[in-house]
């Protein structure tokens, strides 16, 4: 048989959600960009604190700069890359 085309629509998010009308058994890809972000910070207690960068990507903080004068403050693989869902996320409630 012949497969139907994908159809792409760009949604608008209002206060971090999107909404949409789906039919039974349509399958639905969300596909969206993490927003990358650089924050300051100071961190320790009063009279000895340490200023620092936090580099974030959506919500994930990747990386912490310096990583500290003893122990790092933060670590994450430098090795984590973007990636797509290998599959469709499952149902949130069983009975759909």
């Amino acid at each position: 048989g012949e497969q139907e085309r994908p159809v792409v629509h760009e949604l608008t998010g209002h206060d971090g959600y999107v909404t949409l009308d789906l039919q039974p058994g349509q399958e639905v890809a969300l596909h969206y960009p993490l927003v990358e972000r650089t924050a300051h910070y100071e961190v320790g207690s009063p009279g000895r604190t340490v200023s620092c960068t936090g580099r974030w990507r959506g919500e994930t903080l990747m990386h912490v700069d310096p990583p500290g004068p003893f122990y790092p403050l933060y670590s994450r693989s430098n090795e984590l890359t973007r990636v797509q869902p290998a599959q469709p996320a499952g149902p949130m409630i069983d009975s759909l």
